[in-house]
């Protein structure tokens, strides 16, 4: 089978399944029978079984198959497409933090007048997935890592148009005032004149967070470009790591001290004892 058949036939059933167990009357059926509680825990593990086999399939085929856009070849192109993947982590690490008070979370928020990142995109989590997603899939070598990557960015197109349709069934007008104002699409709201941008509401601390990851990944991502080029951060989860890279963060602080004793020390003739000369 075509590494990229595999992959997509995987991402198709852990996308299938996400979705499809989260609509309204499968999800009733199983609540009713199995309760709040044994729902959450049967979505939980399926998701994480299937998530957990298209990453295994991927991880093993990721250099196998036809060949991908590849088009971080061209360093203009390389640069601009990280610059994007940063943004899209940004919206990800903005839309965990603001969650909880957000209308679609759990538990009933209740659905107030948009604030920071939701002025920009209701949808923050999301939205960045889809955009780190698409940006992959330009990146991609190989095109078993573009369906990976184009599945995820499907996930996350697909999980806010079935969410905002739900809270909408449940929530009514009130909500339907809320989507009015805000934009699924970042700064659609804002230029349409919906809504506006209020600098002093964003985290801007932590937006700025994964601008020097995506440029500086640390020892993984140098064992992984010089064998992959396109891989950058949000990728290294998928990796099948070598012994060489499973070193503790600590490890090499450790191997640059013992470096350094050597060379005080220097070599010796064997049998004699390492140490300070008398």
């Amino acid at each position: 089978m075509d590494p990229a058949l595999g992959v997509g036939l995987l991402a198709l059933l852990f996308v299938g399944t996400h979705v499809g167990l989260a609509t309204t009357a499968i999800r009733g059926r199983l609540a009713g029978a199995l309760g709040e509680g044994g729902f959450f825990a049967l979505y939980t593990l399926v998701a994480s079984l299937t998530l957990a086999a298209v990453l295994s399939y991927y991880a093993g085929h990721r250099f196998e198959g036809v060949a991908g856009l590849a088009a971080g070849a061209v360093p203009i192109v390389h640069a601009l497409l990280l610059t994007v993947i940063a943004g899209g982590i940004a919206l990800m690490v903005a839309g965990l933090a603001a969650y909880p008070r957000m209308p679609m979370a759990l538990f009933g928020q209740p659905i107030r007048e948009p604030y920071g990142i939701e002025r920009i995109t209701r949808h923050p989590f999301f939205a960045g997935v889809a955009i780190l997603g698409l940006a992959h899939v330009l990146l991609a070598p190989r095109l078993a890592g573009a369906v990976l990557m184009g599945s995820l960015a499907l996930l996350a197109i697909a999980g806010a148009r079935h969410q905002d349709a739900k809270h909408l069934r449940r929530r009514g007008q009130p909500y339907a005032d809320y989507l009015a104002i805000t934009s699924t699409i970042p700064f659609a709201a804002i230029l349409a004149g919906r809504q506006r941008l209020v600098w002093r509401e964003l985290p801007l601390a932590t937006l700025a967070r994964p601008i020097p990851r995506a440029r500086n990944q640390g020892t993984l991502t140098r064992f992984l470009r010089a064998r992959n080029p396109w891989t950058v951060s949000p990728c290294c989860m998928f990796a099948r790591i070598s012994p060489a890279a499973r070193r503790r963060p600590g490890s090499l602080k450790l191997k640059r001290s013992l470096s350094s004793s050597l060379a005080k020390n220097r070599l010796r003739p064997a049998g004699t004892r390492l140490g300070p000369s008398r």
